[in-house]
């Protein structure tokens, strides 16, 4: 019977929340948290004291240092209650205002032509009860400026709808941003999300968990500490047989390699889990000037994105995904943040798209790009000189340590990679190359990892031109483009290798551009 009691009272508290608070004549969007912010917050703190207890519990066999750890949730649950009794919202005029605090109020205001997202996210137990977590955000940087948790689906909705309605969007008219029904850009399939788990990147984070894995079951141990005979022993009957008819150095190497094969495996594995569970049913569409993202399995995200805030645009093929034909697509805008964006897939804008279709999809993320002709310039060949110096001289000091442990002539091997290392910059030359555009301006560089960017010249904020040693004894110099957000593109808005002159006077063309133009951050 208690839970219908407490249905009814969540049913009746919501009720009160809306009917309160409902808009009244004057320009007021106003509310409350929903009134399951209880329920989620104090599961929030069973989360946190149920470990620490359990692991006390188990070394202590003392129930009661478990029971203080329990009681010492009260604070913690009581300022819960205190939250969701006194947080409000509220947008009124051109301005978004939280407050909050029971002893101590605290009154924000945030200017909606500031806020460029409000974020919503959704675990599978939100889903249940159809809340969701929103945030807002700004150009800040430093996290979200507010956080509302939680509240229903629907009204997170027409919060941002209510948010956006009062910013004014700087974007020019065109028959794609009057579009009054959303308009499904792509859809990305779970095949395709399996293609880009071979990716180098998400290779590299399933590395770490798979390392992760290797060491807790103590594989470590095999492969660095284990002799011959260990292993032997380990592998039973059929690898002591195998031990008889070919040694036991090959049976080392044997194991050496299964271990190998079944790392990969295990990386593998991870990766295809995490894409597949982060970027389940992914979503991109348009309505407006928005750009709007939604997927994930455990935890649904969506966010929307004007794309006239898009400071700078990376589309990323590295050599495993460019074999296939696919490419990621990633932006940045006004304080972008890597560090939690990367985990929850917020720092792509398309996690993979065939990369035939990358053309037509780029009128719609950033509609007067399509009106450029461009034509590609090569940076200097002293470019090739350049990287096969820096190459030589690495292999140089690797060689003179090689030869203090490996006697002459083996210790020389690593001169013998000098040939490849000339391969290797003449291939990246080939990649190396900028554009001058009306209204963008483009790089691309890269042969294991190929990105091309684009950034939008009215968004630049300064220009530096950069000569190293190796530089200035070449006359060369790196142009670098600083914009309000590189935190996901990886500060890709640059060009090395430029002959000295040529980019003193790019730079001076480009400050000119900037200055004429509108910044839209």
């Amino acid at each position: 019977m208690l839970w219908r009691y407490a249905i009814t009272w969540f049913s009746w508290a919501w009720a009160m929340t809306e009917s309160k608070h409902a808009p009244p004549a004057r320009d007021v969007f106003a509310g409350r948290l929903h009134p399951l912010t209880l329920l989620f917050d104090v599961l929030g703190v069973i989360r946190s004291y149920l470990l620490p207890a359990l692991l006390l519990l188990l070394i202590t066999r003392d129930f009661t240092m478990a029971l203080i750890l329990l009681v010492l949730m009260l604070p913690s649950v009581i300022l819960s209650l205190a939250k969701y009794l006194t947080f409000m919202y509220e947008i009124e005029g051109a301005e978004l205002k939280i407050s909050r605090g029971l002893l101590h109020r605290r009154h924000r205001n945030i200017p909606l032509e500031r806020v460029h997202d409000l974020r919503i996210e959704q675990t599978w137990l939100q889903r249940v009860f159809k809340v969701v977590v929103a945030y807002v955000e700004t150009a800040g940087g430093e996290g979200p400026e507010a956080t509302l948790s939680v509240l229903s689906a629907e009204r997170a909705e027409d919060l941002r709808a209510a948010i956006f309605a009062h910013t004014p969007t700087h974007a020019p008219a065109s028959a794609v941003t009057q579009s009054a029904e959303p308009i499904l850009l792509h859809h990305v399939s779970i095949f395709h999300l399996l293609l880009s788990s071979l990716s180098y990147k998400r290779m590299t984070f399933s590395l770490a968990l798979s390392l992760g894995f290797f060491g807790l079951f103590g594989i470590d141990k095999i492969l660095g500490f284990a002799s011959g005979k260990d292993i032997v022993n380990w592998s039973g009957f059929l690898l002591s047989h195998t031990r008889r008819i070919i040694g036991e150095s090959a049976i080392l190497l044997v194991m050496m390699v299964f271990v190998f094969f079944m790392f990969l495996f295990i990386t593998l594995a991870v990766s295809m889990v995490w894409s597949a569970t982060i970027f389940h049913n992914f979503t991109l569409s348009r309505l407006g000037n928005d750009l709007h993202r939604a997927y994930g399995l455990l935890t649904r995200r969506s966010s929307s994105l004007p794309w006239h805030r898009i400071q700078i645009l990376e589309i990323e093929e590295d050599l495993i995904m460019r074999s296939m034909g696919l490419a990621t697509v990633r932006a940045d805008t006004a304080g972008s943040m890597a560090a939690a964006a990367r985990v929850s897939g917020r720092d792509v804008l398309l996690p993979v798209i065939t990369r035939s279709k990358i053309p037509a999809i780029l009128q719609y993320m950033l509609p007067d790009v399509g009106t450029e002709t461009i034509a590609w310039q090569q940076v200097s060949t002293f470019a090739i000189r350049r990287g096969t110096l820096k190459g030589a001289i690495f292999l140089g000091l690797v060689t003179v340590l090689t030869l203090g442990v490996i006697p002459f002539p083996f210790g020389l091997a690593p001169v013998l990679l000098l040939p490849f290392v000339y391969g290797y910059n003449v291939v990246q030359y080939q990649y190396l190359a900028y554009a001058y555009g009306c209204n963008y301006f483009h790089t691309r560089r890269g042969w294991l990892r190929h990105s091309t960017y684009l950034i939008p010249i009215r968004n630049i904020q300064a220009v530096t031109v950069h000569q190293g040693l190796f530089d200035r004894r070449l006359g060369l110099a790196t142009l670098k483009l600083h914009t309000a957000g590189q935190a996901y593109t990886g500060s890709g808005a640059f060009i090395p290798n430029i002959p000295e002159q040529d980019a003193y006077a790019l730079a001076a063309r480009l400050v000119h551009h900037t200055a004429a133009t509108r910044y839209r951050w």
